[in-house]
């Protein structure tokens, strides 16, 4: 029962150029269904749930340790023929939904939740994409697959799927590289999709919204966000129309 649960945090993608690891977690049975991590991993036992918890604040743990002084941003990361997008947005504004049609689209979608700034270059977390029921209308050619990947239950009753961002045409691979294109999602419900340039000073504010600072080293941390605004195209995209929001993707990949 646990394995089940802790496979919705597995997440194995290609990594070039990357030291890739895993992290070995022993777990115990205890009495009347509960369960308990070995140490070093300190905490109160409980039942799966509880346990998956547990699970994600390891891997978020880890994740800090390994980019002490980076700032990291609450991003997904989508390559375009060649073009990286990082793409932000408030909870609720259809971020992850685009990242899945873009899957869908054929193209590579590294990540849709964290995103290392680094002093020149990006990196995506090897995360699953969290996909719920809402969703799969968006994408009626992967519903069948995303309806076998791991799952959990919501507060009422709802699936969330964990699926890896692959298909059988396409691998899921994520690269270091540079952020091409920084894309701020406003919702736009049941509207028409439309892009609009940001400023530099425009696009640090909004991505300051959407970034973690490290503990120490803030100002370092946010001269990368200066410099990370100064080198890519910013736009903001009112998202409505996700057939027009893919047209827009391809379209800026161009220019």
């Amino acid at each position: 029962m646990l394995a089940e649960r802790l496979a919705f945090l597995a997440a194995a993608p290609n990594m070039p150029n990357q030291a890739v690891g895993s992290i070995d977690i022993e777990s115990a049975i205890l009495a009347d269904g509960y369960y308990d991590f070995a140490p070093p991993h300190d905490g109160l036992p409980g039942t799966c749930e509880h346990m998956l918890n547990r699970g994600h604040q390891i891997l978020k743990d880890t994740m800090l340790a390994e980019t002490s002084g980076a700032p990291i941003a609450h991003a997904a990361s989508i390559v375009v023929d060649d073009c990286r997008f990082l793409i932000m947005a408030d909870k609720g504004s259809g971020k992850t939904t685009l990242s899945l049609r873009c899957l869908a689209e054929g193209f590579t979608v590294e990540g849709d939740e964290h995103v290392v700034i680094g002093q020149t270059d990006v990196l995506a977390r090897p995360r699953t994409l969290r996909i719920k029921q809402g969703s799969l209308a968006h994408v009626p050619e992967l519903e069948e697959h995303i309806r076998t990947c791991p799952a959990i239950i919501d507060w009422d009753g709802n699936p969330i799927y964990s699926v890896t961002p692959q298909t059988p045409e396409t691998s899921w691979t994520i690269k270091q590289g540079p952020a091409d294109v920084l894309l701020f999602l406003t919702p736009n419900h049941g509207g028409l999709t439309a892009t609009r340039p940001l400023s530099p000073n425009q696009a640090f504010e909004r991505l300051t919204r959407s970034v973690f600072l490290p503990k120490t080293g803030k100002p370092a941390a946010l001269a990368r966000l200066h410099n990370l605004t100064r080198a890519a195209k910013c736009l903001e995209m009112r998202l409505g129309c996700l057939k027009t929001a893919i047209w827009h993707l391809r379209q800026l990949s161009r220019s």
